[in-house]
């Protein structure tokens, strides 16, 4: 099959309709760069006091397609507050998967109930609850493999030479700025500082254009621990007047018995 690109509009929309079923079940790191600096806290922080039995931690990410229909994975740990000198260490386990898709991304579906998310525990907590020592994890071999994919099916469909090495330049573009907010967690996330932010960045387009992308945040904690109850991070891409959004919640329960 052939496809002609003739107007940018029509490549980025291209480049979005190859990369996402590729990249749309990518393990995303846990752990990267801050982008959005943490806003100042809502008055003084409450005191954390974490419980010490078990509890249900639940991260659900919700990304909708280039056709509108929606991808969401929610994964379920098992996790425990263990105190030290200098503050706490959370380590866990994941119990529990589920993954919603549209037909078409089967293969994709079944890949995600599979995987084992072993990357984000055990975390370091200082004393006040916030999350300290946050590095990049190595996203390497599958996020290579990941692209190496998306950069394949753009040489294969389309046409002229110029136009699939512009797709790849927007694809890498596209990624790498998205990525990066989607994939940070919040520092105060176990212990909210803030109820409510929102910023907007600009991405700069490998063809001179722009998009923006906007994360608003909202968190909740319980009454007299400090402790996150619930949390909610929207992410909305829009270039060339089309929106893609993205919402990534995160849930902190005591644990069922067995």
């Amino acid at each position: 099959m052939r496809i002609d690109v003739a107007e940018p509009a029509g490549r980025r929309l291209m480049v979005l309709a190859l990369a996402i079923p590729a990249l749309v079940t990518l393990p995303l790191p846990v752990m990267a760069e801050q982008v959005l600096a943490p806003p100042p806290a809502d008055g003084q922080a409450p005191r954390f006091t974490p419980p010490p039995t078990p509890m249900l931690y639940t991260r659900r990410l919700q990304r909708e397609l280039a056709d509108g229909k929606l991808f969401v994975v929610t994964r379920s740990f098992a996790i425990r507050f263990e105190p030290v000198a200098d503050g706490f260490r959370v380590t866990g386990e994941q119990v529990g998967v589920e993954v919603d898709a549209p037909p078409s991304l089967a293969r994709f579906v079944q890949l995600e109930r599979q995987r084992v998310e072993q990357g984000l525990f055990p975390l370091q907590l200082t004393a006040t609850g916030q999350i300290v020592g946050l590095k990049e994890v190595n996203q390497a071999p599958q996020l290579d493999s990941a692209i190496a994919q998306v950069l394949t099916n753009i040489a294969e469909v389309v046409r002229p030479a110029a136009d699939a090495a512009q797709l790849a330049r927007f694809a890498r573009a596209i990624h790498e700025n998205a990525l990066l907010l989607l994939t940070t967690l919040p520092p105060d996330l176990f212990a909210p500082e803030r109820e409510e932010h929102k910023e907007s960045r600009t991405l700069n387009l490998p063809d001179g254009g722009e998009g923006i992308v906007t994360a608003s945040y909202r968190a909740s904690r319980l009454s007299g621990s400090g402790l996150l109850q619930a949390a909610e991070r929207e992410i909305v891409t829009e270039v060339d007047g089309h929106r893609k959004r993205t919402l990534e919640s995160w849930t902190l329960t005591p644990l069922p018995a067995a």
